[in-house]
């Protein structure tokens, strides 16, 4: 029976889902938590031990939150447990949602900035942290290409498969158009630009030209959800300080209380006189 107690947690060990996977926290906070719970209730009592623990456990994840919060060394921002990811939003100026940005997508493309710029990044040097608008193109093209087939769709356009609307940007150079194949040079060039619509917001205005036989000139906007990646971090920093505030301070008072019991306990010793 001792032996099989010892072999539990390593036959758990890898279980990443299910039961199994609830079976290794479990046995885990048991053994790590318990264990120290269990001997700390033999030096200060069973209330008095709890307090200490959550306190010392909560003042950890105090540090861990922080750190998957906003790095450390060697570490980035939003390494531990992460919200809802950053997605691109495809509309039509003229949908519902893109009335939220009418100003803006009226006046596409003026005053919209070419690809190549970076935005939201640090103020440091290397501008860390930023969105390299070359780089979001092919992510945003992903998404774009089959909102615009099913657009096709319902407009019934001639085509409506997304490779259909593929679109590039325009060479820089003259070599650099020279080096494309036959087959890439038949994809369409489109103009493309971004919008920084502040409060972290950024948007992409794609004008795509029309195909013969394929679809008519079409123009296409995406708005960035920079969703809530930090999110759950915070969620852990607020709800760790509160626990390690509220145990910190029924700490504070079992020792205060316990003070004075042992001062009502103390006898105070009296002076007997020996006479004359």
């Amino acid at each position: 029976m001792r032996s099989l107690g010892t072999l539990i947690p390593l036959a758990l060990e890898g279980q990443w889902s299910g039961a199994a996977a609830v079976a290794v926290v479990l046995t885990a906070a048991l053994i790590f938590m318990g264990t120290i719970y269990y001997l700390l209730t033999t030096l200060f009592g069973w209330r008095r031990a709890f307090h200490i623990s959550m306190v010392s456990l909560m003042g950890f994840m105090i540090i861990l939150s922080l750190v998957w919060l906003v790095g450390s060394p060697g570490t980035v921002p939003g390494t531990g447990p992460r919200g809802r990811e950053p997605i691109w939003v495809p509309f039509l100026a003229d949908s519902e949602f893109g009335a939220d940005f009418r100003d803006l997508t009226g006046e596409f493309p003026e005053g919209w900035d070419a690809p190549g710029k970076k935005y939201f990044g640090n103020s440091d040097e290397a501008n860390t942290g930023a969105i390299d608008a070359i780089g979001e193109i092919d992510t945003v093209k992903g998404l774009l290409l089959p909102a615009l087939a099913g657009y096709g769709q319902e407009q019934g356009f001639p085509s409506q498969e997304a490779a259909d609307y593929d679109f590039r940007l325009p060479s820089k150079t003259p070599a650099d158009e020279a080096k494309l194949t036959a087959e890439e040079r038949a994809i369409p060039v489109a103009e493309v630009r971004f919008e920084d619509a502040g409060g972290g917001e950024l948007l992409i205005g794609v004008r795509i030209p029309g195909v013969s036989d394929k679809h008519p000139e079409v123009t296409i906007f995406a708005f960035r959800d920079k969703g809530a990646i930090f999110l759950p971090s915070l969620y852990f920093l607020v709800v760790s300080i509160f626990l390690f505030a509220l145990h910190l301070w029924l700490l504070a008072r079992d020792e205060i209380k316990q003070r004075a019991r042992d001062a009502e306990t103390v006898t105070t010793p009296t002076k007997v006189g020996t006479g004359a």
